[in-house]
């Protein structure tokens, strides 16, 4: 009877003590501000898996995917998700973060992979300049005036 005592005793405490968290709003915080851990977490998930023989290597490419748009996700969480309309291009980045990985972790898939993670990687980083280019055209153009400024006031000048 002492030993059944103990038992609820023990799990009245901790009910108590997870009912207190949850009073402080420590659940809450972790679920506005920390939940792309669980994303990175399922990715990297998806990484073990394969290392351990346990799934073929094209689980990598959704595993990278997950990796780095659970990064983009704690970015904008942190930083606030008005960020998202410069880092759209992210999400073909992380295609090709997966697919780049069954390349170099997976010799016998070719070139293939390789070929269309670069493809990939390079129409993200295009679309990431020209999103920031159309976002911050004002700023471009000022930046070039004022360098052909200088560039007119220093430049040696030539004899008539």
């Amino acid at each position: 009877m002492a030993r059944k005592n103990y038992s609820l005793g023990v799990v009245l405490l901790v009910v108590a003590f997870i009912l207190l968290l949850g009073k402080l709003g420590v659940f809450s915080f972790i679920g506005v501000h920390l939940w792309p851990l669980l994303v990175i977490g399922l990715g990297l998930l998806l990484h073990w898996l394969y290392f351990s023989r346990h799934m073929p290597p094209t689980v990598l490419i959704p595993g990278g995917a997950l990796v780095t748009y659970g990064v983009l996700f704690f970015i904008c969480t942190l930083f606030g998700w008005g960020l998202m309309s410069s880092l759209w291009p992210v999400f073909i980045l992380g295609i090709a973060v997966g697919l780049y990985e069954v390349s170099m972790f997976e010799r016998q898939t070719g070139r293939s992979f390789l070929t269309a993670s670069i493809v990939l990687g390079l129409v993200s980083v295009g679309l990431f300049v020209l999103t920031l280019l159309v976002q911050g055209g004002v700023y471009m153009i000022i930046i070039l005036l004022i360098l052909a400024g200088v560039y007119m006031i220093f430049r040696k000048p030539r004899l008539w």
